[in-house]
């Protein structure tokens, strides 16, 4: 077992080893264990099996499970249910951070080019709603920026999702607070859309 715990470190190895490795003893822990070590493949096939038995756990998925060297999305859908994403966005009191990393999730969420995200939640359109309730306060980073962009053209090509969620992305995008931000985050070299650009004359 020790040797294809280790096998299992390779990417192209590690969905093999999880199918044995998820019948023993501590399986849970050790799948933990190879998921924080494992960046590429590796990590996408492991997010699916590991089970969100504690908050340590929870909490990894939510800063870690999407970030992979492959495509975010591919494991976006599975950490948003495993974590309930949106009894994370219904609690009070979210810091900068954790809502960073929300947007982050949200934003792979957002990415249907490889594969189904948000569009296969049922409460997609709640999800949307809470985290734009977050995002008019919350919002300070380029991945909030960026996800409140990403959500507004999902509900332009979407026919069923509530179109006032348009205005809202609007007002946070053209706040005074996001215009300063923005600025500071482009002195910092981070790259904006020119879409968002214009709108705070820029």
């Amino acid at each position: 077992m020790e040797k294809i715990k280790i096998l299992a470190l390779s990417d192209e190895f590690t969905l093999y080893c999880l199918n044995i490795i998820e019948y023993s003893e501590n399986a849970n822990d050790e799948i933990f264990e190879i998921a924080k070590k494992v960046k590429g493949w590796g990590r996408v096939h492991t997010i699916p099996y590991l089970e969100v038995t504690n908050n340590e756990i929870k909490e990894w998925i939510l800063e870690e499970g999407c970030h992979n060297e492959v495509v975010p999305s591919y494991t976006a859908l599975t950490c948003a249910k495993k974590i309930n994403l949106l009894e994370i966005l219904n609690e009070e009191n979210i810091s900068s951070k954790r809502f960073n990393n929300i947007s982050y999730l949200v934003d792979a969420l957002l990415d249907e080019g490889p594969v189904i995200g948000i569009s296969a939640l049922e409460n997609r359109e709640m999800l949307i709603e809470k985290y734009l309730e977050k995002a008019k306060y919350l919002s300070s980073s380029e991945n909030d920026y960026l996800t409140v962009m990403m959500i507004k053209e999902y509900i332009e090509d979407s026919e069923d999702i509530n179109n006032d969620f348009i205005k809202i992305c609007d007002e946070i995008l053209t706040s005074e607070k996001a215009k300063n931000n923005i600025k500071e985050l482009m002195k910092k070299g981070y790259v904006f859309p020119d879409e968002l650009i214009e709108k705070h004359g820029g």
